[in-house]
């Protein structure tokens, strides 16, 4: 009887191992965290501690109020000494919280960049019934534009309006492309992390009303980085090309893919949400329905958080360094260009 039960333990320990091996069921391949030093790294940081500030009173800072506030950010050192860059950070359809993005924001506070998030989506039920496009517009410049000035008058004359960057996420992105032609303050560099300029993603019951980027976004004259990833079901592959396709007069332009990979029971996941860094208390599974998780990995280290710092340190291109997996496996590249779309001869269907 002893006998026959070593003979089984035996068995479950080599059928255990086999499907480690075969199944990878042991240790999940783990994939490379932030840099040491390039854009995307820490090696920039100079601060921990930033002062925030809202537009709008308490109560509307707590409820997000009617879509006409912003939050600043300054931290404690100033990149440039007195002065600092300011990124204006343009967030996606319903993702009114900037925390939903707190690590792209504290990477850059790290940096002593000052960051304005403006917050131009209604809350609560005002949501159901905004979806003017021309009104977020102008909700987002005019509350920027307070933020600016609320700024001065609390910490003196220290955003470098000759470093105005501005980052965008998913409907952000068709703000950014319209923010010049708006009446905006013309900006250094635009980056848009999965760009989004087609309303027929937006759910049935919000029939927006869209901003005319087509026409606008030839205001634009700075370099203009349209980052995207190949699981991306919202902004898909079709309108990277037309977004630069219609960015006719900027003085430089770049798509780039980011490719989703696997790596046994651990996977890079290149869709909607990849730029985004917190889900909250939401599950994965009603995140899918939204584009996919919120979580900080080696995408934002290495992606979107490369292509801001390298947008506001002057670049036109943009260069990645995806690193390895913990098993030696290389993470699969950034490409430029798109796919299945070769841009320099897309020409839009209308």
């Amino acid at each position: 009887m002893k006998k026959n039960s070593i003979i089984i333990a035996l068995f479950v320990i080599l059928f255990l191992c086999f499907t480690n091996i075969v199944f990878g069921m042991g240790s999940r391949p783990k994939p490379p965290g932030q840099a040491e030093i390039g854009y995307g790294s820490s090696q920039n940081y100079i601060c921990n501690n930033y002062k925030k500030g809202f537009t709008g009173n308490w109560i509307e800072e707590q409820t997000g109020g009617d879509g006409s506030n912003a939050w600043y950010f300054v931290p404690s050192a100033l990149k440039n000494g007195n002065k600092a860059p300011v990124v204006v950070f343009l967030h996606g359809q319903f993702m009114i919280s900037w925390q939903i993005y707190d690590s792209y924001i504290q990477h850059l506070l790290k940096q002593g960049i000052i960051v304005i998030f403006p917050q131009f989506n209604k809350t609560m039920l005002g949501l159901l019934g905004d979806n003017n496009q021309y009104d977020f517009m102008d909700r987002a410049i005019n509350s920027t534009n307070e933020a600016l000035s609320m700024i001065k008058n609390e910490y003196g004359d220290i955003v470098d309006l000759n470093d105005f960057v501005i980052s965008a996420h998913s409907v952000g992105g068709i703000l950014a492309l319209c923010w010049t032609a708006s009446g905006g303050i013309p900006p250094q560099a635009i980056v848009l992390n999965n760009g989004c300029v087609d309303n027929t993603a937006s759910p049935d019951f919000v029939k927006i009303i869209s901003l005319d980027y087509k026409n606008m976004a030839s205001a634009n004259t700075c370099p203009i980085f349209i980052l995207w990833g190949d699981s991306d079901t919202i902004a898909f592959e079709k309108q990277q090309a037309d977004i630069y396709y219609y960015c006719s007069n900027a003085s430089s332009k770049a798509v780039y893919t980011a490719h989703s990979q696997k790596n046994g029971l651990s996977k890079l996941s290149a869709d909607h949400m990849a730029s985004s860094c917190n889900q909250g208390f939401f599950p994965d599974w009603i995140m899918q329905i939204a584009g996919g998780s919120g979580k900080v990995n080696t995408l934002d280290y290495r992606y979107y958080w490369n292509g801001i710092d390298a947008a506001i340190a002057g670049e036109t291109e943009l260069y990645f360094d995806m690193g390895y997996w913990s098993n030696s496996a290389e993470v699969t590249q950034i490409t430029k260009g798109l796919p299945n779309i070769d841009v320099f001869s897309y020409l839009p269907e209308n």
